[in-house]
């Protein structure tokens, strides 16, 4: 295996584990930790899920392949932001491998076992809020809106919450504490019992978190109750959307710049992290209003809002270009003209660099010539083993306006992307998604650019209607394919012959073409006295051998007990004899070793010339000639 993906850098390279990239706060530490790798001497490669991973579906399932794909030797750490995903634990193995191999783990605002950990200080920045509300504001009754039981983060401040009031002389008072689920719909069901069970208001509620504080105070306004003149309230987390809510939320509020900059220097100076195992970023409370403080006011909602327009119109705008791209595709276009399409829609991402990286098929089928049209099969081949060990590449530069799709681009796993360490040196930060269709892992995306212009929401719909495509592309080529194939021999039918024949004669336009054309002798014969079975069973063997002697030439069988192979070059003729004797030799080998009651035979015509010169059907008149003279011959010989 090959060193570090920095080594002999003056940086170190970091892999970076993030849920559903395009929601508020995973987009917020993508934009900073690519902000801040180039000072802090790191580059990062985010390897991204489109979900949260709560739904553990099969979905989620196929999103959490991306782990897979980490080459943890090849990092100096991995960092996971544990709190982007809201699923099950889906780390142990990610974890168990870095350990093995030597490689740091660094879990993100929440502790994991065998992780080096960096967190905010949620206990110290709860206890300020609530020692504001008792020690500041004297209350007495207040009321707690908690997150959801048995959660960590719950239990940690409901145990602040007691403390507090146990301090301060108040008796704690389990019917006060209420679970709203860290979100809106609950909070509202949890705020009906509490109007039910208390004949008196609470002087305060203080809520596990900012959404929840923001559904409280929308649902005392509705029954007619003032913030805070009626009821006091307190959030926490430091919810960008409580900076606009009148009154404005009081709450505690934490730097991710802060925490960011423990990660990186947990990162150079990992013998020291290790030893204290554990690192606490302080928050500190942010007084609003909602409190009952002369404290920070909302800011203008209108300037806001005509923000959220503009940009839902323009998300709105790509969306539509997005949805416009699937039916287009779905036309008879070349796979080269459908992906520079794909390629030119998504220049509103903002992106530099893209390669799409797609598993080889596990085994081709032997001797059989494929269209370029079966590329789309090619992006949606899975593998045993979720990624190949190599994979096929397509690579699109918005600079220089060029897509690479050449049928040899090859790429290790390991490796990623082709050139990944020059790729690191003109960027901080390289951004890797899962491709996936319904049922199975097809490979991955990879994405370079300047972060701050990167257009992160509509860089996760694009991947979500591409996937879409090549599903869609992907069916259409099974269909188009068995449409076009015998099923008998695996090989071509009349129909597919002519398909494939328009495509290749663009592709030579000058230059010899053979055609071999072959009948089997004695058919009627087979099927007359061993049975139809046994026919097909002959035919089966002879469209084997075909594939066989004729390996990646345009095989078919034209009907009936005829078949055709084509051989295109300068030397067509010699090659298409070569063909002929490595099929008889076949025959021959076959007939004394299958012992089978009937000799297999067939007669075989070759005719070469200038493919310019003539038409296909000239092609195959001439062919068929030399074929039925030679089974003359053979016809004369059994007669001798």
């Amino acid at each position: 295996m090959a060193g570090k993906y920095g080594e002999k850098k003056d940086y170190k390279v970091i892999a970076v584990v993030t849920g559903e990239f395009s929601a508020t706060d995973p987009a917020q530490y993508l934009e900073i930790i690519a902000e801040t790798c180039k000072q802090n001497h790191c580059r990062a490669v985010f390897f991204a899920t489109k979900t949260d991973l709560y739904y553990e579906n099969k979905n989620d399932e196929l999103e959490s392949h991306i782990f897979d794909l980490i080459c943890v030797e090849r990092f100096d750490a991995v960092v996971i932001l544990v709190e982007t995903f809201k699923g099950r634990n889906r780390f142990d193995a990610l974890i168990a491998r870095a350990n093995a191999a030597g490689t740091p783990v660094i879990a993100v605002d929440r502790e994991l076992p065998g992780c080096v950990n960096v967190m905010f200080d949620y206990r110290e920045a709860f206890r300020q809020v609530m020692e504001h509300m008792v020690a500041d504001h004297g209350y007495r009754r207040i009321n707690f809106m908690n997150g959801r039981k048995d959660d960590v983060y719950s239990d940690e401040r409901l145990e602040v919450y007691r403390e507090v009031l146990e301090e301060h002389g108040i008796a704690y008072d389990a019917r006060r504490v209420y679970y709203g689920q860290f979100w809106e719909k609950p909070t509202h069901q949890e705020m009906e019992r509490m109007l039910q069970e208390w004949e008196e208001l609470p002087e305060a509620i203080v809520c596990a978190n900012d959404a929840m504080a923001i559904a409280v105070n929308d649902f005392l306004k509705k029954k007619g109750y003032c913030v805070p003149e009626d009821v006091a309230t307190t959030g926490f987390d430091g919810l960008k959307l409580g900076e606009y809510c009148s009154p404005r939320i009081t709450t505690g509020v934490h730097d991710v710049r802060e925490l960011i900059g423990q990660v990186y220097d947990c990162v150079w100076n990992m013998g020291r992290a290790k030893e204290q195992k554990n690192f606490y970023v302080p928050g500190k409370i942010s007084i609003g209003c909602s409190c009952g403080c002369d404290g920070l006011k909302p800011y203008q909602v209108g300037t806001e809002m005509v923000r959220m327009r503009d940009e839902l119109h323009r998300e709105s705008e790509f969306l539509n270009s997005m949805n416009e791209m699937i039916p287009v595709l779905t036309y008879d276009t070349t796979f080269e003209d459908a992906i520079n399409a794909v390629f030119e829609r998504v220049k509103p991402v903002y992106y530099d660099k893209i390669w799409l990286c797609s598993n080889l098929a596990e085994k081709e089928k032997k001797g059989v010539y494929r269209q370029k049209q079966d590329r789309w099969e090619q992006l949606g081949n899975s593998s045993k083993t979720i990624y190949s060990d190599k994979l096929w590449w397509i690579y699109s530069d918005r600079s220089e306006n060029t897509v690479q799709m050449a049928e040899e681009n090859r790429v290790n796993r390991e490796d990623l992307i082709p050139h990944l360490p020059e790729v690191l040196d003109m960027y901080s930060a390289v951004l890797v998604t899962a491709m996936h269709l319904s049922e199975e892992t097809t490979g991955y995306m990879a994405m370079a650019c300047d972060m701050k212009k990167f257009w992160v929401s509509a860089y996760s719909a694009f991947i979500t209607s591409f996937r879409y495509i090549i599903e869609l592309k992907k069916e259409q080529a099974k269909v188009l394919h068995a449409y076009m194939s015998d099923p008998l021999t695996g090989l071509y039918n009349r129909l597919g012959f002519f398909e494939c024949m328009k495509h290749l004669l663009k592709q030579h336009t000058e230059g010899n073409l053979a055609l071999i054309s072959m009948d089997l002798d004695g058919l009627k014969y087979i099927n007359d006295t061993f049975g139809h079975a046994v026919g097909d069973e002959a035919i089966g063997t002879f469209g084997r051998m075909i594939r066989e002697s004729a390996t990646g030439r345009l095989s078919t069988r034209i009907g009936g007990d005829e078949f055709l192979v084509t051989v295109f070059d300068v030397q067509a003729q010699q090659i298409a004899e070569g063909i002929e004797q490595k099929l008889r030799d076949q025959l021959v080998s076959y007939n004394k070793d299958a012992h089978r009651p009937y000799v297999l035979e067939a007669s075989i015509g070759i005719y070469t010339d200038c493919i310019q010169e003539h038409s296909i059907d000239f092609f195959m008149k001439k062919a068929d000639a030399l074929m039925y003279r030679n089974k003359q011959q053979h016809k004369n010989r059994r007669r001798d």
